[in-house]
């Protein structure tokens, strides 16, 4: 388990299922706005039910996620996502299995929509780490 899952274990393990999505929407809330100019097809996570916007960006050899949803739980839970795999090079995000969404009982607690959302916006920016990975082979 990587530091960055055991600081959301210990954060979120103990907490009741209200507050758990009360900190899950809280998380969404405290992202940076997303840029206008983004909200494009191409950075639609396709299969989610709300309106979600993904970009990701490569600076410096780290990824740098940016993430939007017109709806607070799905805009936590891709807060998470954002949480975990920002800063990651290509490489490492590739390779990255998060174990945490399992260790908080995510699955068993979330609708299967929004499940289904998650796995969404997860296929949606691994296929864009994989474009960024290509390129970077490609300028080689």
């Amino acid at each position: 388990m990587t530091q960055k899952e055991q600081t959301l274990l210990e954060s979120f393990s103990s907490l009741t299922s209200e507050i758990f999505y009360e900190k899950i929407m809280l998380m969404g809330r405290q992202l940076p706005p997303f840029p206008q100019h983004e909200k494009v097809q191409e950075n639609k996570v396709v299969g989610c039910q709300s309106l979600m916007y993904c970009l990701v960006e490569l600076t410096e050899g780290r990824l740098k996620l940016h993430v939007d949803s017109d709806a607070l739980i799905s805009k936590g839970l891709a807060a998470l996502v954002v949480y975990l795999y920002d800063n990651l090079t290509p490489s490492q995000a590739l390779s990255y299995r998060p174990k945490i969404l399992t260790s908080l009982g995510f699955f068993a607690s979330l609708s299967l929509t929004r499940l289904n959302g998650l796995e969404s916006l997860l296929k949606h920016v691994l296929k864009k780490i994989v474009c960024i990975q290509t390129n970077l082979i490609e300028e080689k």
